[in-house]
């Protein structure tokens, strides 16, 4: 059977691999992306399944691994030992199988998967625990544990189930005979297994490589930022960055701790939203995906009304999602609008040293949200107009009033009342000019001090 074609691809972010060592020895030439040892039992042996029941020579572990870790879903060089345990002597033309795409078996599905072959160089020169028994160009090992070590091309980072170390499913094959030829030792199909049972393989063998996923960078903005009580409608983007600079993944949600699924087309919460399209798309790596959204934002005055927005994607060979998060934050204001304060002079007696005049003070709510609570009605001729009193103190004299506080104006509304003030004059041609204060708290706690002026002008009656 014709050998398949060999390419070596090396991946420009390879330099960014963390934890590298220099580079062991190795043990004996690997040969890449070439055939798996199922196709090549049934091409050279005759059908029929491997079932690899032979325990001949197998390997327990990996150490003195390089690089440290990888990025999930990309392509890597493996420089690695193996620590080989062999229970039988005379075992020739030993091959170490590794399935560097990560398939579901070792041995490969017979057809269509890649695998690279590692062989072992006999002496001479000098290579333990290497050894040529057969004096072909195909080393042999008699029993022991011993260390070898090999560099893998083009190994696929993925994550054994369970784990974030490197899965590297591998076989190992032998021949029983000294008189199997193997020749040369870079050619796959001259490591065929004698039987179906002379093998061993591990399905779910682990580097202790760490495989390190993708990160995910979140940016969420909103317009407006600020809000007059009780709120509004705003508009939300969320950005999404694929920060791998080799792997792609895919958006599998898009949540909002305030406003839901924002992948669920039946929510409510929402309106005009171009998360929808995102689902399942893939992000290239380095790229960006950007959705919008419009919902309701509304609270009382001084809330920050702050959400987090989570989104989560897959890649291949990571177990579980990758998830990245925003927030942003609207804040809500007071609508404060000042109120009217209206005094008017009703009438007053007759031209005399002494006048009572009747005043009427109105104070209108114009805000279409808060009530107003009037605390205080000062004048500043007649001092507290909320009770009688006489003259005294620098103010004239209340003779009677409604103007008790504290009085309570509705959401658009007004509160009247009236006092009598005693005007006392030296002449009785005059004009009187008095201002009444109102001390106001509406209900977000906001104080104001409306004001009104009325005049009262007394002269003599023909």
């Amino acid at each position: 059977m014709a050998a398949r074609a060999m390419s070596v691809a090396i991946l420009a972010g390879a330099g960014a691999l963390v934890g590298a060592r220099p580079a062991l020895a190795d043990n004996g030439p690997t040969t890449e992306n070439g055939a798996c040892m199922q196709e090549v039992f049934t091409s050279e042996v005759g059908g029929g399944s491997l079932n690899c029941t032979a325990n001949d020579v197998r390997i327990s572990s990996a150490t003195s691994v390089s690089p440290a870790s990888c990025i999930a879903g990309t392509t890597f060089d493996l420089t690695a030992t193996f620590q080989t345990v062999v229970t039988a002597s005379s075992r020739y033309d030993v091959g170490f199988w590794f399935n560097t795409e990560g398939g579901a078996s070792a041995r490969g599905d017979g057809s269509t998967d890649q695998c690279s072959l590692s062989a072992l160089q006999p002496p001479p020169p000098a290579n333990p625990p290497v050894l040529d028994l057969d004096g072909d160009a195909c080393g042999d090992l008699n029993s022991g544990t011993y260390s070898l070590t090999f560099t893998i091309e083009d190994v696929l980072c993925q994550a054994a189930p369970g784990t974030n170390l490197l899965r590297l499913p591998n076989c190992t094959s032998w021949h029983n005979k000294a008189g199997t030829v193997c020749d040369p030792n870079t050619d796959e199909f001259e490591f065929f297994p004698d039987t179906k049972s002379k093998c061993v393989c591990d399905d779910n063998f682990t580097v202790p490589v760490v495989v390190v996923p993708a990160e995910l960078l979140v940016v969420k903005r909103v317009t407006p930022t600020t809000f007059v009580e009780p709120g509004g409608i705003a508009t939300y983007t969320v950005e999404i960055t694929n920060q791998s600079g080799t792997a792609t993944v895919n958006i599998d949600s898009i949540d909002d701790d305030l406003y839901g699924d924002l992948l669920d087309p039946t929510n409510t919460d929402v309106t005009d939203n171009t998360c929808l399209a995102l689902d399942g798309d893939p992000i290239a790596p380095g790229g960006t995906v950007t959705c919008t959204f419009k919902a309701l934002v509304d609270g009382d005055p001084g809330d920050v009304v702050t959400d987090i927005v989570e989104a989560c994607v897959t890649q291949v060979g990571v177990p579980n999602p990758i998830c990245g998060d925003a927030t942003a934050s609207v804040t809500i204001t007071d609508e404060f609008v000042p109120p009217t304060l209206i005094k008017t002079a009703l009438s007053t007696a007759n031209c005399s040293m002494q006048v009572d005049a009747t005043y009427q003070v109105v104070v209108q709510n114009n805000s279409t949200q808060d009530t107003l609570t009037v605390n205080t009605l000062t004048d500043n001729r007649f001092g507290n107009i909320t009770a009688p009193h006489a003259a005294g103190g620098g103010f004239e004299q209340v003779v009677s009033t409604t103007c008790t506080v504290p009085r309570t104006v509705p959401v658009s509304g007004s509160t009247t009342c009236s006092f009598v003030g005693r005007i006392v004059s030296n002449q009785c041609d005059f004009s009187h000019v008095n201002t009444v204060t109102g001390g106001v708290t509406d209900s977000d706690n906001v104080q104001s001090t409306p004001s009104g002026s009325a005049t009262v002008t007394v002269s003599t009656t023909p």
